[in-house]
């Protein structure tokens, strides 16, 4: 509740907006309200993975008052203060004006197109800017990229580029926890999905939804990997899929399949472009008419 209280004082400190129902809002020059982004070390739904960052975060737009939460992985190197205090996030105009003279957290980055975000430290807590530079999605939350630097800086760090390698197995653990945010939050938006079948599914919210129909077919779906390589930006992993179909028996453990596979994933901007599965599906392909010719009769 104090750390709270501190980031409303930030808010009055600054003569910035706070959503009161549109009653005697300053001016849009002024610095406005974005979203308060709160640390936690428990689970929250709607999390999304960003792996080149080791975090999780929620969606700010998915509440009245843009509260954001974030969960770190213990090898998360963003600043502490970030890990640890809440910070109000603000947008502005004019970002470089915004922090002349602060003291720097993180430097000013571009975290995605059209964003330019920094974090200063403010009575001992953090705070965020951002500037929108381009309005396609002007309401889209930004996310904090790693800097090391304390002083101020008038050059734009470039983004940090994600390791293909560890964009692939946050999509495979992802899998493991059946988490269809967190594997949607992984997916390009032109996100590809090929079956060893050959069957190609186009568009992330396709396979949002075909992933939520999957788990429910195979409630206990799970990848474990022995090998992974990457070339450039294709990623190949070698290991074994096993489940256990979830006929109308329910998943009995003579539905359960088990099989060698070989995936590859093409990995762009830190986002999973296409998944490519390869193993040979006939034993599941017999297991799931048997198990469906039996619950028909």
């Amino acid at each position: 509740m104090l750390l709270l209280l501190a980031c409303l004082g930030v808010c009055r400190a600054y003569h910035l907006v706070i959503p009161n129902g549109g009653k005697d809002d300053p001016v849009s020059t002024q610095p406005r309200y974005h979203h308060l982004g709160i640390p936690t070390t428990e689970d929250f739904a709607g999390a999304t993975y960003l792996p080149h960052l080791r975090m999780h975060v929620s969606d700010h737009l998915a509440t009245a008052y843009g509260i954001q939460w974030m969960r770190f992985d213990a090898d998360c190197t963003l600043p502490d203060l970030v890990k640890r205090v809440p910070h109000v996030a603000f947008q502005v105009d004019d970002l470089y004006a915004a922090i002349q003279g602060k003291k720097i957290l993180i430097e000013p980055n571009e975290p995605g197109p059209g964003i330019l975000v920094a974090f200063i430290e403010e009575a001992g807590a953090p705070v965020e800017f951002l500037q929108i530079t381009k309005q396609d999605e002007p309401n889209k939350a930004p996310t904090p990229t790693v800097a090391g630097a304390a002083k101020s800086t008038t050059s734009v760090t470039k983004p940090m580029k994600s390791d293909p390698i560890d964009v692939a197995k946050a999509f495979i653990a992802a899998i493991n926890r059946h988490s269809v945010s967190e594997l949607g939050g992984l997916m390009s938006e032109d996100h590809t999905f090929i079956d060893s079948l050959g069957h190609t599914v186009v568009g992330r919210e396709a396979m949002i939804a075909g992933w939520t129909t999957y788990f429910a077919m195979f409630p206990d779906y799970e990848i474990s990997t022995e090998n992974i390589f990457a070339e450039g930006c294709t990623v190949a992993i070698f290991g074994r899929a096993s489940g256990t179909f979830n006929g109308k028996r329910g998943p009995v453990p003579e539905s359960r399949i088990a099989m060698p596979a070989a995936l590859k994933a093409i990995v762009a901007d830190g986002k999973i472009k296409l998944w490519q599965v390869y193993t040979d599906w006939s034993e599941g392909v017999k297991t799931v008419e048997r198990e469906t010719s039996k619950n028909m009769n």
